[in-house]
């Protein structure tokens, strides 16, 4: 591993800050980190310098400091690694229920749909089985 010369983990959706072991890596020639939620301050040595001196190797992680961009790391904001879990699970729980209620609505419309196609006999036996069930529960005593 400590040979490795080329790392590419954009789009990673990573939280954190850069691991200073990364500066470890002396045979590394290329290393992309953008657009993932990484914080804090940039690792820095003299053979780790020379691979972001353009700044693209961290382009979309806002709350990263240091150079290469020389933002003052004292006045950024970091998130918390469990503000930006909480934000992520967040929207992962609405789209589930999103996707769950299209299903939902999706099947019954299907079979309402279905019953007014069939034939009248198949419509008839169907609404006659729905009202002795709504009936049963309807007349249902505790």
């Amino acid at each position: 591993m400590i040979s490795l010369e080329s790392l590419d983990l954009s789009y990673n959706q990573l939280t954190g800050e850069i691991p200073v072991t990364l500066t470890l890596l002396n045979f590394l020639a290329y290393l992309n980190l953008s657009y993932n939620n990484l914080s804090g301050r940039i690792p820095t040595n003299p053979q780790f310098d020379t691979l972001y001196q353009d700044g693209t190797a961290y382009v979309g992680n806002k709350y990263l400091c240091g150079t290469p961009d020389g933002m003052n790391c004292s006045n950024n904001y970091r998130p918390s690694t469990n503000e930006t879990t909480e934000n992520r699970y967040g929207q992962e729980n609405v789209l589930f229920v999103l996707v769950i209620f299209s299903g939902f609505v999706t099947g019954i419309s299907g079979v309402f749909l279905l019953l007014y196609l069939i034939d009248d006999n198949w419509r008839s036996r169907y609404w006659r089985a729905v009202d002795k069930i709504v009936s049963k529960i309807v007349n249902c005593k505790l």
